[in-house]
């Protein structure tokens, strides 16, 4: 694609925590009203537990600048292992997003993955995440009946 390559590294969620907190919360203020099952505490306890990762480019010194939270999802019925991208910020745009596919690919893949995924309600995202080779695989939709309830 062009993009000159960038290499990640996995962080340890207490050295970048107070950096990537704002982008969290940024994010979970963002989505809350379309899909949330998460605080930003449970991303820094998810990262401690070892169930999710902090991803940061190599040799940043600004980790609140592009981050992204992973967690490796195995199904159940198949054992087939997903790199799911829980949490991806950077507010830059578009430029230091696209050069991160790499790495995270080979992330992926050192973590026996064979595939990655997200979840947005962003189009614009979802278009950028085409550009790279993801594909829509379902579509969700919900009828909203708040109205309704007492």
């Amino acid at each position: 694609m062009g993009e000159s390559k960038v290499v990640i590294e996995a962080k340890d969620v207490r050295s970048v925590w107070d950096d990537i907190k704002g982008g969290v919360e940024s994010i979970h203020k963002e989505i809350d009203s379309v899909w949330i099952d998460w605080r930003p505490e449970d991303v820094y306890a998810a990262c401690l537990a070892r169930e999710a990762v902090v991803f940061v480019p190599s040799g940043s010194e600004d980790p609140s600048s592009e981050f992204v939270v992973a967690r490796v999802v195995t199904c159940p019925r198949t054992s087939i292992k997903t790199m799911f991208l829980w949490l991806a910020w950077c507010p830059g745009g578009g430029a230091l997003a696209a050069s991160t596919h790499a790495g995270l690919e080979e992330a992926a893949v050192s973590s026996g993955c064979s595939s990655i995924e997200f979840i947005t309600s962003i189009e614009k995202i979802a278009e950028h995440g085409e550009r790279f080779g993801y594909n829509k695989v379902m579509y969700q939709v919900r009828k909203d009946l708040s109205d309704r309830l007492e």
